[in-house]
């Protein structure tokens, strides 16, 4: 690898430059030949890394690897959802979730990837649910989660929504890939009266009815990946960051989920890493508040995350394999522009799972089932 110039400013632009071929490079591969999963001899052969990571351990949490710090588990369970606010289909739901799955045994062909992709989405209904409208008490007012994570949908009017969203619509490029659904994309505001605070980060929760197993990327999962980096790197309000990490919050067939997250380092190459995959095919059974405190991620930010040279990253690496607790780099606020269901499934249950708190209400009729126009 080329050394960088020692002027912060050239060298972003140098990174920009090397970025942009490389993502280029990478949705044409995906786009000239798709696969519905790709291994890592796949990926080394794009110039992309897939690694593991525990979300919940600490050392990893604290090192300069982790690019989006979850909330932590005694804040997370400040919140609650108040079940008696809630619409019917949202009562029905959560009363009923373990009924709304259909087992996808002896289904074959569309009806197949309709009920994965059916059983998914109930829990993307669900977590979702729960993400938008979970309040902890306060002595002045209810204070929303969705809101205390500064995580905001990007809507009508944002510049990311002018440029093609291509591999973000969902639409497969062969009949042998289920579709894909990007259900939400948020971008991280500072300061909500300021859009100078908004971040490069990006977080995107999907849903598919494709199945896959660890050691393994989606090509939903690579290509939103991609597309999503490609896409900010043409934003004119990230033109002088090289910094743009992406968060995936996956769900994918048949009720199963992980936490992905991705940027590029120095040398040009995504560097990929994925959560276990866990079971969300039983509601009790679930790592609910897991998944929310990485919905209520703060991300990391700085010139120690933007410029971490690859030397450091594989001996951090090492460290965290061997329990060493790494220094903890000091946080930089940024400004916008500124250079600032299987067994091998079953045992990612080994991390104990939490359901969400909510207030007690009396159950629905089980013959009444919510549909996503309820909720």
């Amino acid at each position: 690898m080329e050394p960088l110039p020692d002027d912060p400013a050239a060298n972003c632009a140098s990174l920009r430059v090397k970025y942009e071929k490389a993502v280029s490079d990478l949705l044409k591969a995906l786009s000239s030949d798709p696969k519905l999963t790709y291994s890592s001899n796949d990926l080394t052969k794009l110039r992309v890394t897939l690694g593991s990571f525990d979300p919940e351990d600490q050392n990893f949490i604290a090192s300069n690897i982790c690019l989006f710090k979850p909330m932590s588990y005694e804040q997370i369970m400040e919140y609650s959802l108040d079940m008696s606010e809630q619409p019917e289909g949202t009562r029905d739901l959560c009363d009923n979730y373990d009924k709304l799955y259909q087992p996808p045994t002896g289904t074959t062909g569309s009806h197949l990837s309709d009920t994965m992709d059916y059983n998914t989405e109930t829990t993307f209904l669900y977590l979702n649910r729960y993400y938008e409208s979970s309040y902890k008490k306060t002595k002045l007012y209810p204070e929303s989660l969705a809101r205390t994570s500064k995580w905001d949908q990007i809507r009508d009017g944002n510049p990311f929504l002018d440029i093609p969203w291509g591999l973000l619509g969902g639409y497969s490029l062969t009949n042998q890939i289920p579709s894909w659904n990007v259900r939400a994309d948020y971008e991280w505001q500072d300061d909500y009266r300021n859009l100078e605070t908004i971040y490069p980060h990006m977080m995107l929760v999907i849903y598919t009815g494709a199945v896959t197993v660890e050691g393994e990327l989606l090509f939903c999962e690579l290509g939103c990946i991609a597309q999503a980096i490609r896409n900010r790197l043409q934003q004119k309000e990230f033109e002088k960051t090289s910094l743009f990490p992406v968060l995936i919050i996956s769900l994918f067939g048949s009720r199963h989920g992980r936490l992905v997250q991705a940027k590029f380092n120095k040398s040009g190459v995504l560097k990929v890493r994925a959560s276990p995959i866990y079971s969300f095919v039983r509601k009790d059974e679930a790592p609910w508040n897991l998944f929310l405190r990485y919905y209520a991620c703060e991300p990391r930010n700085g010139p120690k995350i933007e410029f971490y040279d690859d030397e450091e990253e594989e001996e951090e690496e090492e460290e965290e394999e061997e329990g060493v607790s790494p220094q903890v780099p000091e946080y930089v606020s940024p400004m916008t522009g500124s250079n600032k269901e299987t067994d091998t499934r079953a045992q990612a249950l080994k991390h104990a799972p939490n359901q969400p708190k909510f207030e007690k209400e009396n159950a629905p009729k089980e013959d009444e089932t919510p549909s996503a126009d309820d909720l």
